[in-house]
């Protein structure tokens, strides 16, 4: 064989093989003593930053921010390097490896690049996980204590309530090793002037020999937050001169005001089954409009039907581009206390918490007060079909109530409306508006699509068409016969459930969301109050709130203006005429000099003086007290509207723990005409001290008249009032009367009084003696509302105060024209505990019981 002659096949194979076995191997890298220095400095340097930063330092978070930004582009690099690889043939094709070694060699590489750019893909998606708790770092205690303190918030979407703050303690080495009393003081700074700025303060243990400790602090919210900053202390003394930051440099809650509902979702992965998590977007575009007539975004991804797990949790929280947001709860056990999710409008719980029995007592007494207050559950799950018309969920067991089972009836078929109806409700002439929030600096929140001219959007009639065109499960319209009956409500105490007898009611379509939410504002329900937290409460801290001037008490805090008149015409004739006869007849003119000043003393003293005497040296107190009775749920609601003056300052004011306490305020929490910076140091205090909270400071200021309105569940009571066709019978401790009741059938009854524990017989009246009684007893007069906004206010204030009335006060107006079936409502005595104070002057004041009886 010539040797110039191509070599066989085989030999050619042999020669590839022995060529590789020959290759030479590649020598180790050298590394210098002087790389390894270099890169020990270098990580020593990142970690120091990265720690500086977790303790709050801001040029290490600057740094911190950029190493992270640096990061990240270069895997973005590295996703793009991946995606060319993998995509273009030429890479990794080769014609040099003729045997099937070498293509088993390529399948394995191939499967390896997959791995690759699935780890790739799946690396934003574990960064982008969003929990309940935002953690903001560890606390910079110093060295030489032996604990560590790492704190984090929870972000609230609501236009009230509390926030969230906690604290996780850890030992430095197995366990504590000294006692240590510790004082939690968290503060809320805002950028404009308020007079309800608020700080928390509580105490805390940690005793020798124990190991991790968590706590909680809940803090008052009654505006936008700027920062958050805690103090903590031991034995009464700061651990560190400046305060920690908790919330990383930006507004905690802007991005969530105006919105019209909030909703609270309970994870589901929770759950051993783990089942889908909630796909909220038919629930935005239906409930998402606002109160302006701005209209929320179609879903455009339309060939998504059903997003996964992962892409539904991210979706909820994220901001959404219209006015209803989310919050994932996420955290097992849920916090003890209602207060913690007072501020959502909707929990959205999926039915296998309860059936499954991982539910503890006290995360489901929590969502039970939550409800009695008007919290709105909506309850879903593969179960809920096979339980046809019981319970979602039980009270919790004796002592606190008995198992009852709420009445559920199923949605009348006229809600239900048609494609037409529906298709008119969506302003299909419209632009999809998918723009985000922007706030401005005087507090409103706007769409950006409606100030920017440069956006364009897609119609919504053509978002509308291609959801069509893909049948996506969103546009789905059924037969009312066929939906109707898989939603079902009740009522429980202000609040309502609704279970959704579907495994899976997600999206679910804009028709089935669009009844959901007419049946739940309707008058005809089951449920009991309005959806919206500014409604329930009649609170809107924006704008303020001229119903506050129905509640003041009279006679107090005003100039004494015809004593003034008539101490002031004393002064004249005594300084003038009558000092100087006087004086001219004794021979001592000289006098005059004198006495003119000494009698404006004596005389403007003794004005303060009668000041003082006549406002009282005590704190006069006029509360409306409402208890509002369910029945049939062994549930009663007890809201207090109280005004509190004190010449010389109340001190202190006592709630228990578990009521929800709202300053009420006639123009808006922030004056925006003044900025303040986060320099002004919030002169109202809430401390929490074993079963209750005390408000002080500038919550309980002296000679002003401040208001409050508490609001409190208590579940497992026993009804005050028991019925028995024309007789009534008094279960409290106090008299009630006059009353007024409608029995099942709808005759009208009253009696005067009915005295504790004694049963009478009631007369016949008429829905006039309803009117006569809530007009003469209950309602205040309207009165006069002054103009508290000047000119200069109203150019910075995009807001002016509103006459919003709490849900009780309003159904019980309501009342008097549609008095309903076995309702009732009397008159009684107040409750000294539920004061605030000891002993105060009370002033035109009582206790308003209405409700449903069995």
């Amino acid at each position: 064989m010539s040797s110039d002659s191509p070599p066989s096949p085989d030999e050619a194979a042999s020669t590839y093989d022995q060529s590789l076995a020959e290759l030479p191997q590649r020598r180790l890298p050298q590394v210098s003593i002087r790389m390894l220095v270099a890169v020990t400095v270098i990580a020593a340097v990142g970690f120091t930053v990265i720690r500086s930063a977790s303790d709050g330092n801001r040029w290490a978070q600057v740094a911190t921010m950029l190493l992270f930004l640096m990061i990240t582009t270069f895997l973005c690099y590295a996703l793009s390097f991946v995606i060319g690889m993998l995509f273009e043939d030429r890479v990794w094709r080769s014609t040099d490896a003729p045997n099937s070694k070498l293509k088993a060699g390529r399948s394995a590489a191939k499967t390896t690049r997959w791995m690759l750019l699935i780890s790739v893909l799946a690396l934003p998606a574990s960064l982008a996980r969003a929990d309940q708790i935002q953690w903001c770092g560890d606390y910079p205690i110093p060295k030489g204590h032996d604990y560590r303190l790492r704190v984090g918030v929870e972000m609230m979407p609501g236009p009230g309530g509390y926030q969230t703050v906690h604290f996780a303690f850890q030992p430095r080495s197995q366990a504590y090793v000294n006692d240590h009393q510790l004082s939690l003081k968290v503060a809320s700074y805002c950028q404009f002037k308020t007079p309800v700025a608020a700080s928390a303060e509580a105490l805390i243990t940690l005793r020798q020999g124990d190991g991790n400790v968590s706590h909680t602090l809940l803090v008052p919210s009654f505006n936008t937050v700027s920062e958050l900053r805690l103090v903590l202390r031991e034995d009464g003394r700061p651990l560190t001169n400046k305060a920690m930051m908790l919330n990383r440099g930006g507004q905690l809650n802007s991005r969530y005001i105006d919105q019209t509902m909030t909703i609270g979702i309970i994870d589901p992965s929770m759950l051993n089954q783990s089942p889908l998590f909630p796909d909220v977007r038919s629930i935005v575009s239906v409930f998402g409009n606002s109160t302006q007539g701005d209209y929320a975004a179609l879903p455009e991804d339309v060939t998504e039907h059903r997003l996964s797990s992962a892409d539904a949790k991210l979706l909820a929280s994220q901001v959404q581009p219209a006015w209803v947001q989310f919050r994932v709860l996420d955290q097992f056990p849920l916090h003890p206390n209602w207060l913690s999710i007072s501020d959502l409008d909707v929990m959205i719980v999926h039915r296998q918490f309860w059936s499954d029995g991982i539910f503890d007592q006290a995360s489901s007494e929590m969502l039970l007060r939550w409800v009695a207050t008007g919290g709105n559950l909506w309850v879903y799950g593969e179960t809920a079909s096979k339980a046809g018309s019981n319970a979602p969920l039980q009270p919790p067991p004796p002592p606190l109530s008995p198992a009852t089972t709420l009445k559920f009836e199923t949605m009348p078929a006229t809600f239900v409306l048609s494609e037409k109806k529906v298709s008119d409700r969506l302003a299909l002439q419209l632009e999809n508006d998918t723009s985000s929030f922007d706030i401005q600096w005087n507090g409103p929140v706007y769409k950006q699509g409606n100030s920017y001219g440069n956006q364009t959007f897609k119609l919504r009639e053509t978002v509308l068409a291609d959801l069509k065109s893909v049948q996506n499960p969103i546009v789905k319209i059924e037969a009312a016969k066929d939906l109707a009956p898989r939603i079902r409500a009740a009522s429980y105490g202000l609040g309502s459930v609704i279970e959704l007898d579907d495994t899976d009611p997600f999206p679910g379509s804009l028709q089935q969301w669009m009844a959901v939410l007419d049946w739940s504002t309707s008058a005809a329900s089951p449920m009991s109050g309005p959806v919206s937290w500014m409604d329930r409460y009649g609170l809107d801290y924006r704008s303020g709130n001229t119903n506050y001037w129905r509640f003041l008490i009279a006679s107090v805090g005003g100039p004494p203006v015809k004593s003034f008149l008539l101490l002031n015409t004393l002064f004249v004739l005594t300084v003038g005429p009558i000092a100087y006869f006087v004086l001219r007849r004794l021979g001592k003119l000289y006098l005059l000099y004198f006495v003119a000043p000494a009698a404006a003393l004596v005389i403007s003293g003794g004005l303060f003086l009668f000041a003082i005497v006549s406002d009282g040296l005590g704190t006069k107190l006029r509360t409306h007290q409402w208890v509002w009775v369910d029945s049939v749920n062994e549930i009663e609601l007890q809201q207090d509207r109280s005004t509190y003056y004190s010449a010389l300052g109340a001190g202190e004011l006592r709630f228990p723990d578990d009521a929800m306490v709202n300053v009420v305020m006639p123009i808006p929490t922030s004056e925006y005409s003044q900025y303040t910076g986060t320099d002004v140091e919030p002169a109202g205090r809430v401390r929490w001290i074993d079963d209750v909270q005390v408000w002080g400071g500038d919550f309980v200021p002296a000679r002003s008249q401040i208001q409050y309105q508490v609001t409190r569940p208590r579940l497992g009571a026993t009804a005050r009032l028991q019925f028995m066709e024309s007789s009534v019978k008094n279960r409290s401790s106090t008299s009630i009367g006059p009353l007024v009741y409608r029995d099942s059938v709808g005759d009208y009854w009253r009696c005067e009084q009915v005295d504790a524990g004694q049963t009478v017989v009631m007369q016949s009246a008429s829905l006039q003696d309803v009117r006569t009684l809530i007009d003469d007893k209950v309602l205040p007069p309207v009165g006069i509302v002054p103009d508290v906004q000047s000119g200069w206010m109203s150019s910075y204030g995009y807001w002016s105060p509103v006459d919003l009335v709490p849900e009780l006060e309003r159904r019980l107006a309501d009342w008097r024209m549609n008095f309903p079936k076995t309702a009732f409502v009397g008159i009684s005595g107040c409750d000294a505990s539920r004061f605030g104070l000891d002993e105060p002057e009370v002033a035109a004041s009582l206790q308003i019981i209405m409700g449903q009886a069995q």
